[in-house]
């Protein structure tokens, strides 16, 4: 194998390492949002509270645009209007940097009846995260 050959094999390679972490590089610059559902008992007002949380551990900011309302996976729980997020939650737009959390909090058993109440099971619970107006992260208990 002669020099120059060499050297072209060794450029082809570290070129397509280049070319690797590059696209690795921009693939983790935006927004990474992920979170969960996580339960507080009892609050102040005697109920149930709901509490979804968001993380953005992206190198960029992101935007919440819209939380919804908590609804149980099988559409158990009536019309998501029913839930009222608490007034001490984050507002909503909000812009999360880098390495920020967000938390919204709303009373889940407010207005069930006490059958619903009964078969309510928190495993069940979903929340939708709207991010940039374009990314749905959908929120579980852990």
């Amino acid at each position: 194998m002669s020099a120059d050959t060499l050297l072209s094999v060794i450029a082809i390679v570290l070129s397509g390492l280049s070319l690797g972490w590059q696209a690795l590089s921009w693939q983790w610059d935006g927004a990474r949002i992920a979170g969960w559902l996580s339960i507080e008992e009892p609050s102040s007002t005697g109920d149930v509270l709901v509490v979804a949380h968001v993380i953005n551990s992206g190198r960029s900011a992101a935007t919440v645009t819209t939380v919804r309302s908590p609804v149980l996976s099988k559409g158990e729980v009536g019309s998501p209007t029913e839930i009222r997020r608490l007034p001490d939650s984050d507002p909503v737009p909000l812009r999360i940097e880098e390495g920020g959390h967000a938390a919204w909090k709303y009373p889940i058993l407010t207005g069930l009846t006490p059958s619903e109440k009964r078969s309510f099971r928190y495993r069940d619970l979903r929340v939708v995260v709207i991010v940039n107006k374009r990314t749905r992260v959908v929120l579980r208990p852990l």
